[in-house]
Parts: C-alpha cells; sequence; structure tokens
C-alpha cells in the first residue's frame, strides 16, 4: 500500500472515530484528523518502550464521568502488537485525570479485514475477541471499533470493569 493512500486511509479512519466521539456525548480536546480541532497533545512516557512522548490520534473527555478518552486509528489486525503501538498503549493508559484519579480510557478504530467486514455485528469488540491477548490492563480499559460499523452510539460506560 502505498504511504499516500494509507495515510488518507488513515485520516478517514481518524474523522470516523471523532464524529463518533462527537455523537457520544465527549468533548475533543484535540484530534489529528481533517477536521478544525487542534492537534492532540503529547502524553508523557513514564519509562515505556522508546522513551518518547506519545501523541494519540484523538484526546477528549467524558466531562460526566471525568475520563479521558484516547482514540487510535489502525489500519489492520498487524498494526495492533508493534512495538510503537505497544508503548503508546502503555503510555495512553498510564494517563489520569488529576481531579478525579480517573484512569484514561481508549478506542481503537479498526478497519476491519474482508475476512470479517460481513461477519462482525457488534460496533465495539474485545481485543480478546479478535484473538489478541495485550494483557488486563488492556482488555479493562480499551476496546475496538471497527470502521463501518462505529455507526451506533457507544458509551464509556463500556468500560466499567
Amino acid at each position: 500500500m502505498d504511504s499516500l493512500k494509507a495515510e488518507q486511509q488513515r485520516q478517514l479512519l481518524i474523522d470516523e472515530l471523532s464524529a463518533l466521539f462527537v455523537r457520544s456525548g465527549l468533548k475533543i480536546i484535540g484530534s489529528g484528523g481533517s477536521g478544525s480541532y487542534d492537534p492532540p497533545p503529547k502524553l508523557r512516557n513514564e519509562g515505556y518502550g522508546d522513551q518518547e512522548d506519545k501523541r494519540p490520534d484523538i484526546f477528549a473527555i467524558d466531562e460526566t464521568t471525568g475520563h479521558y478518552v484516547i482514540g487510535l486509528a489502525r489500519l489492520g489486525v498487524g498494526d495492533l502488537e508493534t512495538d510503537h503501538a505497544l508503548t503508546q498503549y502503555n503510555v495512553f493508559l498510564d494517563q489520569f485525570d488529576p481531579r478525579t484519579g480517573e484512569r484514561a480510557r481508549m478506542i481503537v478504530i479498526l478497519r476491519p479485514p474482508k475476512s470479517q467486514s460481513s461477519t462482525l455485528s457488534s460496533p465495539t469488540t474485545s481485543t480478546r475477541a479478535l484473538g489478541l491477548d495485550l494483557g488486563r490492563r488492556l482488555r479493562r480499559h480499551a476496546c475496538l471499533t471497527h470502521a463501518g460499523l462505529s455507526r451506533a452510539n457507544f458509551s464509556t460506560r463500556f468500560f466499567t470493569p
């Protein structure tokens, strides 16, 4: 896949996830999509992977619960377990609202593989349902939504352990 085409597809995923956040009542603080948002902030890396601070694709807050919600776009399942991705997950899930102490939640939008696109029926899927085991913390505080299936509203209540 040519890198320009991949970046355009990634932008479409970010835009779709941003729209889903807004429809769900989240306040977007920053987004790397094509909308009129400021870029998301870089989030402090407290010692994971390459030690570099990381910028999510979308950074939002659910003002009713105090949860920060971090959005990431992935072009395929192969992008979910790279060293870079695993470092991002650790950095992003190490974020807390300083007022409430609530841990950040993470939504990853994934372009579904053609073989699964007709069989996926839920707008959100656990990482385990995709055959991934990315650790207990990620399973409890993150979920995947598939492009084209994310039309339904979701709530950060999905994450209640």
